[in-house]
């Protein structure tokens, strides 16, 4: 392992240990009401309530209704939550609401957050997602129907399951809301004048910007992979072990036509002058142009016992072979494929033993 392998592995460990510690600390955080917790997050329900002149009185234990808990954190702030037993059989939502109830000139101001690690993870679900969906819908060489349906699928499962969970949890919210007024003495709005008046707000501008956020990780994501995937093929200690595979992830994401003749006229300098991998690489470019036939005459001069993945790609291609093109590759692959370095070229040596199998050699 290189030191940037080991600089990303340390990065990507570093980043799972933060994820699983804001989970248990959201987890502890909401079951112990930490005060600092209620107020981060998604907010998706914000709405006030005339409760008149009232005042709490401040607890340093959380009390307990018929659906869920509060705390009383100061006299002009109360947490609540729906209680929820982890193996219940009641439906589990992606987001429980956090509530908060804020009093001000006379006014509860009631709010409610989704927490942030769920936030977080159906975020990069959804960006995931979509980047593998608009991936096989506009680069995919098969039935693009596919990539479609792939795509709008996973939209319409992450929506249905969204918004059942919103509507839900918000019920469970004004269920919890109704039994902290009984216990408080508050004769607020009740639910049903609350649903008529329709002052129960949906924080579209919240959404919003969670929305523009997801859609900036998509298309970022596709910048990233084609960085990545050039860098791979530009940087690497040992081109010869490049695959065609390599070359079309970062060919697929790339629009920089004047970046793809720049790589392939520097395979085709190479190719001329030294008559080795070059050749196989340029081939490569050729067959993603979709120019098979140029490609296979290219994998033709690269197969030698210093390139067998040229005579590889003559096996696997042997639709566009002649026979002495078959009968060159064969006679590289056989001794290299029964002798101690089969191992350093399985690719090709289980091509090859396919082939084989079948007859066509």
């Amino acid at each position: 392992m290189n030191l940037g392998d080991k600089i990303g592995m340390g990065i990507f460990m570093m980043f799972a240990v933060a994820f699983i510690g804001g989970v248990f600390y959201e987890f502890y955080g909401a079951r112990n009401f930490v005060e600092r917790l209620y107020f981060l997050g998604l907010k998706l329900i914000n709405f006030n309530e005339n409760w008149g002149d009232i005042h709490f009185h401040s607890s340093s234990e959380p009390k307990e209704t018929a659906s869920g808990k509060f705390k009383v954190i100061n006299s002009t702030t109360v947490l609540f939550r729906h209680t929820q037993p982890i193996f219940s059989m009641q439906v589990h939502t992606p987001f429980p609401f956090k509530g908060v109830i804020e009093l001000k000139d006379g006014y509860a101001h009631i709010s409610a957050r989704i927490p942030v690690i769920q936030a977080i993870v159906i975020g990069i679900w959804l960006t995931a997602w979509t980047a593998g969906g608009l991936g096989i819908t506009i680069f995919g060489e098969g039935n693009r129907l596919i990539g479609l349906f792939f795509l709008l699928g996973g939209w319409g499962f992450l929506g249905a399951m969204l918004g059942y969970g919103y509507v839900l949890e918000k019920k469970r919210l004004l269920m919890v809301l109704e039994e902290i007024k009984s216990s408080l003495g508050v004769s607020g709005s009740s639910l049903q004048s609350r649903k008529d008046e329709g002052i129960i707000s949906f924080e579209w501008k919240n959404t919003i910007i969670f929305a523009l956020v997801i859609v900036t990780l998509v298309f970022g994501s596709h910048h990233l992979i084609f960085s990545s995937a050039l860098k791979k093929i530009t940087e690497s200690k040992d081109p010869q072990k490049l695959r065609l595979e390599d070359f079309e992830s970062a060919f697929a994401l790339d629009k920089n036509i004047e970046e793809k003749e720049k790589l392939r006229k520097q395979y085709q300098l190479a190719c001329d002058t030294q008559n080795d991998y070059n050749c196989r690489l340029l081939g490569y470019i050729h067959e993603l142009n979709k120019d098979v036939s140029g490609a296979f005459r290219l994998y033709v001069r690269s197969c030698s016992d210093k390139d067998p993945h040229g005579c590889y790609n003559i096996i696997s291609s042997r639709e566009h072979a002649a026979k002495e093109d078959i009968s060159k590759a064969k006679s590289i692959l056989e001794p290299l494929c029964i002798g101690p370095n089969r191992d350093n070229f399985k690719i090709c040596c289980d091509c090859y033993d396919k082939e084989k199998k079948k007859g066509n050699l």
